[in-house]
């Protein structure tokens, strides 16, 4: 991929501020799993809803369906039972103490509950007679006799199907339990002399467990079509959305890695996600031809760069070449030391050997940086060098190369410059042109003196607003002058 130094230090920034969401995309749960989820909650809710909804309902219609089956066998034991409350001892032999008026009253009983005359097989395999104030008295299922207390359930039984009686003239009362496929019937008797016996009867009822066995076999037939049903539309969903956009994320990533020949297959999908998987290839083709072209402008550029260069080190030998050989005079030592900020540089400085032993130092600074103001450095040699042969004064020196680099540079660069002219007998004779005041230490006295004139910058304008001074002073032996350019200053 190829980003610059500060795009690729921004996109450093962004990972490391969203490294938390990266890392919570690799952990947290996926989509599938959610969806799986959702769907799993979703099937429980239908099963419950089902179940409140048709599963309550038909347990209360196969109730219902066991009552409606009882009642033809409920009147066929009134049928039978209700001539022996009317016998004026059956019921008081039952609710005797004596163990065999007990015993004769519950023969007669049975023969009354067997399905013919001389078959064993009664009508009903459980009979139970309870007093009204809740006491068991027999029970023909059972060998042993005798009063027993009637369990809460039971009573409450007994009390409705006397209430029914008494309020609604109802013969008997029906009570199905689904625990153990029975429906249990109650049946008041009344003998002579009102005294009342409850008759409690438990049928089985083989037709209510076979429909509960079918409902429930239905419920668990309709669980396994239902996740069936929605394993299938999972996967199809998992098919036509999670795949797709698992593939979206793999060319994403891989984009993510400069991988711009990433490409997802869209198929004949016409849908939003077709739609966004098209955008995306279209993205990923247009980011490769983009990445193309920049590379090609790159390495363009790098060829005209390295061009450049070389013709920067050219001009760097050129200019290094212009520079002046410091000994010059014998009376006078020069140090020097030229570092440009660049190869080419607006700073130049000249050294003239002038009639008489006398010696010229000029110094410029040009404006701007880089080959502009390198090439006004050129100019400026080219004037220097023509006018230090005349012997003028400085402020001479300064008005001539001012009249002829106004002419020469036509942009808008300038030039500052200080000339001295250091004469045999150490007299020293100077101008400035706008640039850094020159420095004289005092051998002697350990002082600082700055030389300074009024003057206006070089090659701006023909006619100057302020002419140009020459200024005076005298140097002792071991004195030094100091020249310099911004650069010293703008180091510091």
């Amino acid at each position: 991929m190829v980003s610059g130094s500060v795009d690729g230090q921004k996109l450093d920034e962004f990972k490391n501020q969203n490294a938390p969401l990266n890392k919570n995309f690799r952990t947290k749960t996926s989509l599938v799993t959610r969806i799986s989820i959702a769907y799993l909650a979703l099937t429980l809710t239908n099963l419950v809803v089902f179940w409140v909804v048709s599963g309550a309902n038909q347990m209360r219609l196969i109730g219902e369906k066991a009552l409606l089956a009882t009642d033809s066998l409920g009147y066929e034991l009134i049928h039978r039972l209700e001539p022996l409350a009317a016998n004026s001892t059956w019921i008081p032999d039952l609710l005797d103490s004596d163990a065999q008026r007990i015993a004769a009253a519950l023969r007669i009983l049975s023969e009354k509950l067997r399905v013919y005359k001389d078959a064993e097989i009664l009508i009903v395999p459980e009979t139970n007679l309870f007093t009204t104030d809740g006491q068991r008295i027999v029970s023909q299922a059972e060998k042993n006799q005798g009063q027993q207390p009637v369990n809460s359930n039971l009573g409450k039984n007994i009390l409705k199907a006397l209430q029914l009686k008494e309020l609604k003239n109802q013969r008997f009362y029906a009570s199905p339990n689904t625990s153990d496929y029975t429906v249990e019937i109650y049946i008041p008797l009344i003998g002579a002399g009102n005294r009342e016996v409850i008759v409690q009867s438990r049928i089985p009822m083989t037709s209510m467990k076979n429909e509960l066995m079918s409902l429930y076999k239905l419920a668990f037939a309709l669980v396994a079509f239902l996740l069936l049903v929605q394993s299938l539309f999972g996967y199809w969903l998992f098919k036509i959305l999670v795949q797709p956009i698992r593939g979206l994320a793999s060319a994403a990533e891989k984009v993510a890695q400069a991988d711009f020949e990433t490409q997802v297959a869209v198929g004949k999908r016409s849908d939003e996600l077709g739609q966004l998987m098209f955008r995306f290839n279209l993205m990923t083709a247009s980011l490769g031809e983009k990445t193309r072209k920049l590379e090609s402008a790159i390495r363009e550029l790098e060829k005209h760069h390295k061009i450049m260069q070389m013709e920067l080190e050219m001009g760097k030998n050129i200019q290094t070449g212009i520079m002046p050989v410091a000994d010059v005079s014998n009376r006078i030592s020069f140090s020097t030391y030229y570092g440009p900020l660049e190869k080419v540089s607006g700073d130049y400085y000249d050294i003239f050997p002038m009639p008489g032993g006398a010696v010229g130092i000029v110094i410029t600074d040009a404006s701007g940086h880089g080959v502009p103001a390198a090439l006004v450095t050129i100019m400026a040699k080219m004037h220097f060098t023509a006018l230090a042969a005349k012997n003028l004064t400085p402020d001479q020196f300064f008005s001539q190369a001012n009249e002829g680099l106004s002419r020469a540079i036509v942009t808008s660069d300038y030039l500052t410059a200080f000339y001295l002219v250091i004469n045999p007998d150490l007299t020293v004779a100077y101008c400035n042109a706008g640039h850094q005041k020159a420095i004289i230490w005092r051998k002697a006295t350990g002082e600082i003196e700055e030389l300074d004139t009024a003057g206006f910058f070089l090659g701006m304008f023909a006619d100057l607003p302020v002419p140009y001074e020459t200024g005076r002073t005298k140097l002792a032996p071991l004195d030094r002058i100091i020249l310099y350019t911004d650069g010293i200053i703008e180091g510091a």
